[in-house]
C-alpha cells in the first residue's frame, strides 16, 4: 500500500491496482485499463514524487500508472536488465526504482534503462524479500538468508552478510530515531543515537509481545505506536503494552479459522490500514475498525475488542 500527495491509499491486489478516495474503492485492472498488464497479481505499490503510481505483478511487468488519465504512461516488461518476477519494490532519493524477485534477483531503473543485480559471486541467494537505503547510504538486502548489506556508491564494494541467527527478513521500516526490521522471530530496531539494536521476540502469550507468530511488515501510527503485522494476525505495541487482534469475523473465529496473515501496513497520517489475506482493514485515530473483503463492506466497528481476540 501507498499514499499519495492527495490523501488517497493505492493497493497492490491480485484483481488489480485499487485506489482508496473519499470513501470508495476504484479497482483498475486488464478489463478496463488499455495497455494495462494483461496478468493482474500485483504485488507492490509505490508513488513518484510526480504523483505517478508504480505496480508491479508478481511476473515482473511494471505499470508506470498515470493518476490523472487513469492509465499506464510507461509499461515495463521483458526489458533487458528485467528479472522475471517481483514480490517486493522501492524507490531511493534520486528516483531509482529498485524491485526484487524471489527467484532471480534485483533490477534497478534510472528512468532510461535496467540493470539486473544476480551476480553468483555477490548474493547468497536471488530469493529477496526486502531493500532498503540507510542514512549512511548503505543498501541493505532481506531475505531467508538474513541480511546482505552493500555500499550504495560503490558498486565495487564487498557486501557483507549478518544471518540473523537463521531468521528470514520480511521488510523494513524506517523512523526518524531509528529503522525497524520485521523477521520470523519478531522484530529488530536499530536506534541512530544509541547505535544499538533492540530486539522484540515472538511471544507465546498475547499481551506479552509480538504474538502468534514472525513479525511481516511494521508501521508507526501518530501516538507512536508500533505496529507488527505477522503470519497470523496483528500486535499493536503502545510502549510496554501489547494488544493482539486476530482480524478474524466472530463467524469465522466460530468456524476455527486462523489468524490473518498481515500483508502490508499504512499509516496515512490519520488511519492505519492493514492488508492482509482475504480483507482490508482501517483503523481510524479512535482504533475503530472498518473492515472489507472482496464482496462488500463487512462491518464497521465501534470497538476493536468486540472483533479481534484479545487474551
Amino acid at each position: 500500500m501507498a499514499g499519495d500527495a492527495e490523501g488517497n491509499v493505492w493497493m497492490a491486489a491480485f484483481d488489480g491496482l485499487m485506489k482508496y478516495s473519499n470513501g470508495e474503492f476504484t479497482v483498475y485492472n486488464s478489463d478496463n485499463v488499455d495497455h494495462f498488464p494483461f496478468l493482474d497479481a500485483f504485488e507492490a505499490v509505490l508513488v513518484d514524487d510526480d504523483g505517478f503510481v508504480w505496480a508491479g505483478n508478481t511476473f515482473g511487468t511494471l505499470c508506470k500508472f498515470d493518476p490523472a488519465q487513469e492509465t499506464c504512461a510507461e509499461l515495463y516488461e521483458d526489458e533487458k536488465g528485467m528479472v522475471g518476477g517481483l514480490n517486493h519494490m522501492v524507490m531511493d532519493e534520486g528516483g531509482k526504482l529498485y524491485y526484487a524477485d524471489d527467484g532471480e534477483g534485483i533490477s534497478m531503473f534510472d528512468g532510461t534503462g535496467w540493470k539486473a543485480f544476480a551476480l553468483d559471486e555477490l548474493p547468497l541467494g536471488n530469493g529477496y524479500n526486502a531493500i532498503t537505503q540507510t542514512p549512511d547510504d548503505t543498501i541493505w538486502l532481506g531475505g531467508y538468508f538474513g541480511l546482505q548489506i552493500l555500499d550504495a556508491l560503490d558498486s565495487d564494494s564487498a557486501w557483507t552478510h549478518n544471518d540473523m541467527d537463521g531468521y528470514t527478513v520480511n521488510s523494513f521500516f524506517h523512523t526518524e530515531d531509528g529503522w525497524w526490521i520485521a523477521h520470523s522471530a519478531g522484530a529488530s530496531f536499530y536506534d541512530y543515537a544509541e547505535e544499538e539494536w533492540t530486539n522484540y521476540k515472538r511471544a507465546e502469550e498475547a499481551g506479552e509481545g509480538i504474538y502468534d507468530g514472525g513479525a511481516t511488515v511494521i508501521t508507526v501510527d501518530g501516538k507512536g505506536r508500533v505496529w507488527f503485522g505477522t503470519y497470523n494476525g496483528l500486535t499493536v505495541m503502545d510502549g510496554d503494552s501489547f494488544t493482539y487482534y486476530d482480524l478474524l469475523t466472530q463467524e469465522e473465529r466460530d468456524e476455527g479459522y486462523s489468524a490473518r496473515t498481515v500483508k502490508a501496513l499504512l499509516f496515512d497520517g490519520a488511519n492505519v490500514w492493514v492488508g492482509a489475506y482475504g480483507a482490508l482493514f482501517r483503523f481510524d485515530k479512535n482504533d475503530e475498525v472498518t473492515m472489507w473483503d472482496e464482496d462488500c463492506l463487512l462491518y464497521t466497528s465501534p470497538s476493536p475488542r468486540d472483533r479481534t481476540r484479545s487474551r
